[in-house]
């Protein structure tokens, strides 16, 4: 068989191609987004920046990241994150008050180098509680509102979403990108609980934390959620329900903190602390001890001073009220002749009939009470309590 050197030449050719490594270069990207669907954000709002980085649409766990924003040349938030399995990293920050225009975002990560830009706009205003007045309301701690003792949990409405930073529509194909990674809670969930404390008052009139867990919207049973406001539907991304880890006890206030810092989706904060405060019914068995010798004896042992008032019968209902001077009265006695215990002593006709007192004493003569004497009974037909 004869073989020409153009036939030789070409095997070469072949041989030295298949002798050589082809080199593939990887193409590292980054991808980004921001929290919310309607992407407003202003002075004072709060932004989640949100990314991804692959390579080659593999996830680069792991990798260090260097996220810089700047507006009109001057830096108003850095920082250095790592990816996590997913090839997820995650900043947020305040826009600060004295920012406008557009916020350049530019992102370090696996030698690339992405830049971005984000609008500033107006926005919209905070998340505010629903149905809380707080000139007569249950933001008073001299006004509290008395709920059933064996309340499991208790339910708030608030006038924004306040479950997550969500974006639940994206609107481009990076952002969609990054939701099929992520999912569509851009991580304000765990900060938003962080925002809720809750607090018992003890005998002494301190108030100490105590445990709860907090959800923030979903649904519960509506039978077992006592509203500290307006009621509303359990379901809805502006409700949050708290679960105290020991449960309430009766005849005892609480007293509910939550942060200012609180987020609506919309990027904006509630801005001011504000506190709640709310009293169970019943008898406190902790800061009331069982009164012996049929009510007389006082609750510590010691003397008792009575105040005595006729009550005002309806079917079997029957009201209590006191005169200021009635009651600045038993306080002066009970300061003379040392007793800390004050009783109140009820009579009238037809309480033989009545299956419910109720005690109608002003908020003056509570704190009268309180810095007066160490403890108070209720004398009536059912016990001394």
């Amino acid at each position: 068989m004869k073989i020409t050197k153009r036939i030789i030449t070409l095997l070469l050719t072949l041989a030295l191609i298949l002798a050589v490594p082809l080199t593939v270069f990887a193409q590292t990207t980054i991808i980004i987004d921001t929290n919310g669907g309607s992407k407003q954000y202003g002075p004072g709002s709060e932004l989640v920046l949100i990314g991804v980085v692959q390579n080659s649409g593999v996830a680069l766990a792991n990798t260090d990241v260097a996220v810089a924003v700047t507006s009109a040349g001057r830096e108003i938030h850095y920082a250095n994150v790592r990816t996590d399995a997913r090839g997820v990293f995650r900043t947020w920050f305040s826009v600060p008050q004295n920012v406008s225009g557009a916020m350049t975002v530019t992102i370090t990560a696996a030698g690339v180098t992405k830049t971005d830009s984000i609008a500033l706009s107006g926005g919209g205003a905070g998340p505010s509680l629903t149905g809380f007045v707080e000139s007569v309301g249950y933001l008073d701690i001299n006004s509290p509102r008395t709920i059933p003792a064996n309340t499991q949990r208790f339910g708030l409405i608030f006038s924004n979403n306040v479950s997550a930073y969500m974006n639940n529509n994206p609107s481009t194909d990076e952002s969609r990108a990054v939701v099929a990674v992520v999912g569509n809670n851009y991580g304000a969930i765990e900060r938003n609980r962080d925002c809720f404390t809750l607090f018992k008052e003890n005998s002494s009139g301190v108030f100490t934390r105590i445990g709860s867990s907090v959800q923030l919207g979903g649904t519960f049973n509506t039978a077992n959620i006592t509203w500290l406001g307006s009621s509303g539907n359990t379901g809805s991304t502006n409700a949050v329900f708290i679960t105290p880890s020991e449960g309430i006890q009766p005849g005892t206030t609480y007293r509910l903190d939550i942060s200012g810092r609180l987020t609506a989706n919309n990027s904006r904060l509630m801005g001011a602390d504000v506190s709640v405060y709310f009293t169970t019914d019943g008898t406190n068995p902790e800061s009331r001890p069982p009164v012996t010798g049929g009510g007389g004896g006082g609750m510590s042992g010691g003397a008792v001073t009575a105040v005595e008032a006729e009550a005002e019968v309806t079917g079997e209902r029957a009201v209590v009220e006191y005169e200021d001077d009635v009651i600045i009265a038993a306080l002066e006695n009970a300061a003379e002749s040392g007793a800390d215990t004050l009783e109140f002593v009820v009579s009238g006709e037809a309480v033989d009939d009545v299956s419910e007192f109720v005690f109608n004493l002003s908020e003056s003569q509570v704190a009268l009470i309180r810095s007066s004497v160490e403890f108070v009974v209720f004398n009536t037909l059912f016990s001394a309590t």
